[in-house]
């Protein structure tokens, strides 16, 4: 059975979180399709160009085309959102396009802002469902975990940038993830810098 997570712009945002949800996704053995919609993506460039202000434009819309093709339901939501019941007014948009993508679970690291009393999906943070997929579908969580640290420790070291993927899980809001990958895999926690 395949569970659809809604990904919410502060997910998609974070490299390490949106790499590591569309590997999970695109690998077909997880179990994992995510949807998204045009109002969260527009978001997570927002904060892609805070973050990175001198981002040429072609690496924004490298992110933009990135996330299109990874996103298994990508919903247009179009007119005005009432307000719901326990929902923050700034994500009743994200609430929405959840909802009109019929997703199992929205993934957000904002959790407080949505009450699971009044919506028809789980709501969950990035640390938690990485846990619960890593649980079901080790193997491919510890490839992707060697994938990503491959990754980190080609990053610039003359900046700062190499780092385990451990680190990396941390600081994206996800230590008890970032535990189980030491756990399983002590190796990656080398890290050349």
């Amino acid at each position: 059975m395949t569970a659809k997570l809604f990904l919410d712009s502060n997910v998609l945002a974070s490299k390490t979180l949106r790499d590591w949800y569309i590997k999970l996704s695109t690998s077909g053995e997880c179990g994992v399709a995510i949807a998204s919609s045009s109002t969260v993506l527009a978001e997570a460039v927002r904060v892609f160009r805070r973050r990175v202000p001198r981002a040429p434009s072609d690496a924004v819309m490298s992110l933009e085309s990135l996330i299109r093709s990874s996103v298994t339901d990508f919903v247009m939501t179009t007119g005005s959102y009432e307000q719901v019941a326990g929902i923050d007014s700034g994500d009743l948009h994200v609430h929405f396009a959840a909802v009109a993508a019929e997703s199992d679970a929205l993934v957000t690291l904002n959790t407080r802002h949505f009450s699971p009393d009044t919506v028809p999906y789980a709501v969950v943070d990035p640390d938690t469902n990485l846990m619960a997929i890593a649980k079901m579908c080790s193997p491919t969580v510890l490839r992707i975990a060697r994938e990503e640290h491959t990754y980190w420790q080609s990053r610039r070291p003359q900046l700062g940038q190499v780092k385990s993927v451990s680190k990396a899980l941390r600081d994206a809001g996800c230590p008890r993830f970032a535990l189980l990958i030491e756990a399983v895999a002590p190796e990656l926690l080398l890290s050349s810098s």
